[in-house]
């Protein structure tokens, strides 16, 4: 008799152990993906960031060549500027 309690026991124990490995493996798995989904997030921005950026330069770069480059073309007016500037 006290040989089936402490073999049903040290089943129970089994049972126990395999179902806190069972869940530490869920949890470790959806931290791994939620990890994952944020660095996927980050470097989206990270990019959009860099394309900005890249954009604004180029912007700048067309403006600079217009009107303050060697070969900025001139623009000249008709009549002076008559509003406080």
């Amino acid at each position: 008799m006290y040989g089936t309690v402490h073999m049903g026991a040290e089943r129970h124990e089994v049972e126990r152990q395999t179902d806190e490995e069972t869940e530490r493996e869920h949890v470790e798995q959806e931290v791994a993906r939620r990890c994952q989904e944020r660095r996927a997030k980050r470097q989206y921005v990270i990019q959009e960031l860099v394309q900005t950026e890249k954009d604004y330069i180029a912007s700048l770069s067309l403006i600079y060549e217009t009107f303050l480059g060697p070969n900025a073309t001139k623009v000249y007016l008709s009549e002076p500027c008559t509003y406080s500037c």
